[in-house]
């Protein structure tokens, strides 16, 4: 597939609109992030949401030469609708990808993966209560007394190889969110709005299950699979007629 001057210009287009998004997300991030609070220092920064900022700046690029004409043009010439629009898509998805990797590297990636909320083990012992798990002793006049550490246990179902699934999940995320925002399907603002919503509750869940260890990490970008297959099988059956054409 050769590069035209057409993929160029759209293709530097969509790179600096995506840099303007993901640069818009870094201020949101770096004004309402928690500051002098333990444990809230901002380890992935805006890599979780690079996927939807480029998808975003996809839209907004091609929409000039959807508004003016250019895409109808060279449809007309006999280009498919799907490789006018190429260069937005591989240039968003090769962020996505970008954020991936670079997620998957970095290693922080726990906030990804909210672990629930352990229930109290105190239990009574002598005159006091004791916690085990917070190796800590507390006695009838309400005394603190550290106790030995245990020596530390793997948590049963903790998911394994988080840093490789996170960086998946993002980079299938990219991959499916630019498809969708670049596709030559006509949908409805209702269609639209819930399969991305239905999308983001299902990626949300997937990172909540292997939180909670009920879910392999590597399987959390399994939402992100599946909207690039939805959207796949949504070009599949646009290339169809779906009644007899009717010619004048």
């Amino acid at each position: 597939m050769p590069v035209s001057p057409w993929d160029v210009r759209l293709g530097l287009r969509t790179l600096s609109l995506s840099l303007v998004t993901v640069g818009l997300a870094t201020v949101v991030d770096v004004v309402t992030r928690e500051r002098g609070v333990p444990g809230t220092a901002a380890t992935i920064g805006v890599l979780p949401v690079v996927p939807l900022a480029v998808a975003i700046a996809a839209v907004i690029a091609i929409a000039p030469a959807r508004s003016g004409g250019e895409l109808t043009g060279l449809v007309a010439l006999g280009v498919s609708p799907l490789r006018v629009r190429a260069a937005a898509f591989f240039v968003a998805a090769a962020i996505s990808v970008g954020a991936g990797t670079l997620l998957a590297a970095r290693g922080e990636v726990d906030a990804l993966f909210p672990a629930p909320a352990h229930a109290s083990d105190y239990r009574p012992e002598g005159d006091g209560f004791v916690s085990p798990r917070k190796s800590v002793w507390v006695d009838a006049n309400d005394q603190l007394v550290r106790l030995p550490a245990a020596p530390a246990a793997s948590v049963p179902g903790e998911p394994s190889h988080r840093r490789i699934g996170a960086g998946l999940a993002i980079a299938l995320a990219g991959l499916a969110l630019s498809l969708f925002a670049v596709a030559p399907v006509k949908r409805s603002a209702v269609r639209v709005g819930s399969t991305l919503v239905g999308y983001g509750a299902a990626q949300v869940l997937a990172f909540q299950l292997s939180g909670a260890g009920q879910l392999p990490a590597l399987l959390s970008g399994v939402p992100g699979a599946l909207l690039f297959g939805l959207v796949l099988v949504e070009l599949s059956r646009a290339t169809e007629l779906r009644k007899p054409a009717r010619w004048i």
